[in-house]
């Protein structure tokens, strides 16, 4: 899974919302996707406004593959998956599947804050 793993740098200016940066992700990742590399499952992180932003980019391009999204709780744990019809799914006793899923958002949390940070050092110390 983290082997094809990308991060794009998107403006921020223009991509303020996270709605927004989820639609532009998806689509800077799937455009030029030949169809059969299409994933079988995509797992956004997020509840269903996540969900919906993916699920407006990726429905134009025929995927077949299941969408879901990880809806957190107040304490920022993984709660529920939200699927593509935005029905919401308790992880009840299987504790299996909910720690692989929360163990996969904190691989993925962790990647994208040492890439900040390595950005973040790069913009540093180029100003000096």
């Amino acid at each position: 899974v983290m082997k094809k793993r990308k991060l794009y740098l998107l403006d921020s200016y223009n991509e303020s919302s996270d709605h927004r940066r989820i639609e532009r992700a998806c689509l800077e990742h799937y455009k030029n996707s030949p169809s059969l590399n299409y994933p079988d499952i995509i797992v956004v992180d997020g509840g269903r406004e996540q969900v919906k932003s993916a699920l407006k980019v990726i429905s134009n391009f025929n995927m077949g593959s299941q969408l879901i999204g990880l809806l957190k709780d107040e304490n920022h744990k993984t709660k529920k998956i939200i699927t593509s019809k935005l029905e919401e799914i308790d992880f009840g006793d299987n504790d299996e599947v909910k720690n692989f899923f929360t163990k996969l958002q904190e691989r993925i949390h962790n990647f994208v804050i040492n890439f900040h940070r390595k950005i973040h050092r790069k913009r540093v110390f180029k100003q000096y």
